[in-house]
């Protein structure tokens, strides 16, 4: 499979709400950085942050 780019998805989309096992990668614009993170935290496989 080729890489692949996914521009202007958005975080309800199956592409990134599932784990992908292909060299694939997505954006999705976020326009702060507390947005930004919150939708990183938004799914299954969230990142967490020190308290």
């Amino acid at each position: 499979m080729a890489p692949a780019v996914f521009a202007r998805t958005r975080n309800d989309m199956r592409i990134n709400r599932e784990e992908m096992f292909a060299p694939i990668t997505c954006f999705i614009r976020a326009g702060s950085y507390d947005e930004a993170l919150a939708i990183a935290n938004d799914n299954a496989f969230g990142l967490t942050r020190a308290s």
